[in-house]
């Protein structure tokens, strides 16, 4: 092989090198993000008595990005902060308890950030231990869902998205629609 073949190869063999290189490098990016245990004091590095801040957020959970926004409720706005994972799909929204300023909650649709969770975003629930006797219909901008409270961790609900419900307001859908609904949501609650 002459030299001008030679340094060609060179180039493309280091060409493919750093492109394997980059993939793998990508990849475990988006894949670094430890998944988060939960507890009635604790959602990962989210506890009551962290402060409703998205500099003091950042510093906690490195791996998330936080940003201000608003969300509205029944018509009411009320701020919140949302946390991204690069690579992933789904938010956490962590709104404020008024009267003390720190976390009041927060909900995830993140699949796979919750270990010890009762489920995961994207199960059905016919795959969840529950039973409609824990749920209640979701109203207003929830109407068709329904939500459900875990019974041995009450500090969680799940959030449930029926394929194409228009039952009434204010009533559980039947149990075959309840069982193919998704989970879409799950909220923590610090404290209960």
């Amino acid at each position: 092989m002459n030299r001008k073949a030679l340094h060609v190869q060179s180039r493309i063999t280091f060409a493919a090198l750093l492109a394997v290189a980059g993939l793998t490098c990508a990849a475990s990016a988006e894949d670094t993000h430890t998944p988060w245990q939960v507890s009635t004091d604790a959602l990962g590095p989210i506890t009551s008595e962290t402060p409703f801040s998205t500099r003091i957020l950042s510093s906690a959970a490195g791996s998330m990005s936080f940003t201000t926004g608003t969300r509205s409720a029944e018509g009411e706005p009320f701020d919140v902060i949302i946390g991204t994972i690069t690579g992933r799909d789904g938010e956490i929204v962590i709104t404020e308890d008024p009267q003390s300023g720190f976390v009041g909650g927060v909900n995830v649709t993140i699949p796979h950030l919750i270990d010890g969770a009762g489920g995961d975003i994207g199960d059905t629930f016919a795959d969840l231990d529950l039973s409609p006797a824990d749920c209640f219909p979701g109203v207003e901008e929830r109407s068709g869902n329904f939500v459900c409270f875990d019974p041995e961790r009450g500090f969680l609900a799940y959030w449930f998205a029926t394929h194409d419900y228009t039952g009434p307001d204010g009533e559980l859908p039947p149990t075959d629609t309840m069982n193919a609904a998704i989970l879409y949501e799950i909220s923590w609650t610090p404290g209960f």
